[in-house]
């Protein structure tokens, strides 16, 4: 392609980035649990092997799905055939197969004596179904607030493939999954224990890596002491609520995994009530009960 046409298609890439990480910036909206895909599996899965579907498996999944037409060879346009319309439904729906796969297969066979018009409609149909295909990680507000991040992302990785390298595309695409998981503070732990005292127990939250081993370390939230290992801030505090009759919706904002190790004072046992106003009180988390529909939100700050 002409290099002042792929300049258009970096600035566009780069414009929709910019718009989308405006918007989330801007519009401060807190995702429950329930419909945050990757925090679903963060907190469910083991480290090693979150970290390996999001940081290795998922970007070379997508890249040999969403670019590897890039490839100047046949096979490589009918392997971008398959996969897309086999991403699109697993994780869409099978109606939305029929669409693209029509498109990409007319595009495929019919454009070849039009190399430039048939790059152009790859570059199209390939960016919005790696957008849609995200379509599953969020709920369909923050999904449509995200939506010009995918865009811009698919964009700039097609920019990438065609300007250098289709082996580039693999390389940008898990350097960014692994920045946004190492900025969230999923892979180093690097906050000091916070020293926790109250009139009725002592203690320590630690933050740890998201790779500890959950299942050597159990939960124990008793009388005498309170041990909750390897989770999300939201979930620590939930857990502190177990006896609550209310119900309890949890918005993590991070990858950040913790240890909560108290032990009582005295002899009168931990109030569990107490340990999540102290949580407030150090400003880590955000409370709201709403008693109408007897429920306690729990907001990560």
């Amino acid at each position: 392609m002409d290099r002042k046409k792929l300049k258009w298609l970096l600035l566009i890439a780069l414009l929709l980035l910019a718009t989308g990480i405006v918007v989330n910036t801007v519009i401060d909206l807190p995702a429950e649990m329930q419909d945050n895909a990757i925090m679903d599996q963060v907190s469910n899965l083991s480290g090693w092997m979150f970290f390996l579907m999001v940081v290795i498996f998922a970007p070379v999944m997508e890249e040999l799905s969403f670019r590897s037409w890039i490839i100047d060879k046949k096979w490589a346009k009918y392997l971008s055939l398959v996969l897309i319309s086999g991403y699109m439904a697993l994780t869409l729906n099978i109606f939305w197969v029929i669409p693209i796969a029509a498109l990409l297969a007319f595009n495929l066979f019919a454009m070849e004596q039009r190399p430039v018009a048939r790059t152009y409609v790859y570059i199209v149909i390939t960016s919005l179904c790696f957008a849609l295909a995200h379509r599953g990680n969020l709920d369909i507000q923050h999904y449509l607030m995200a939506f010009p991040v995918y865009l811009g992302m698919g964009l700039l990785l097609c920019w990438i493939g065609l300007k250098l390298n289709f082996a580039y595309c693999f390389a940008l695409h898990i350097l960014y999954n692994f920045t946004l998981i190492t900025l969230g503070g999923f892979t180093f732990a690097f906050e000091a224990p916070k020293h926790l005292e109250g009139d009725t127990f002592n203690g320590e939250l630690t933050q740890v890596s998201g790779f500890t081993n959950k299942t050597s370390t159990p939960t124990i939230v008793v009388n005498d002491s309170i041990a909750i290992n390897r989770s999300l801030l939201t979930d620590v505090a939930k857990l502190t609520l177990i006896n609550s009759d209310y119900k309890i919706e949890i918005y993590p904002e991070s990858y950040r995994f913790y240890n909560l190790h108290l032990a009582k004072k005295n002899t009168t046992p931990i109030d569990q009530n107490e340990v999540l106003q102290l949580l407030i009180k150090e400003k880590l988390i955000r409370v709201d009960t709403i008693e109408k529909t007897k429920t306690i939100r729990i907001f990560e700050k």
